[in-house]
């Protein structure tokens, strides 16, 4: 599943049709949580790679406050 944030730190599980929704409505930014050698071998295309344990200090997150982030990884294991 994949979360999305429409404020600071109210994560919500949504469907794969609300994130197309949200990419082409909103613009949001798909961030894949997994490891870059993970993100290599599969992720969905337009998305940026940010391991969750960098997403604190990253400075590939966007400026803009208002822009809806989507983070996701490639299901259970």
């Amino acid at each position: 599943g994949a979360l999305a944030s429409g404020e600071p730190f109210s994560p919500v599980e949504i469907t794969a049709p609300e994130v197309k929704q949200l990419l082409e409505d909103k613009g949001a930014l798909l961030v894949h949580v997994l490891s870059k050698i993970e993100y290599e071998i599969q992720h969905i295309p337009g998305s940026i790679n940010i391991p969750i344990d960098d997403v604190t200090h990253s400075d590939r997150l966007p400026e803009d406050k208002e822009r809806t982030l989507i983070f996701y990884c490639m299901g259970k294991r």
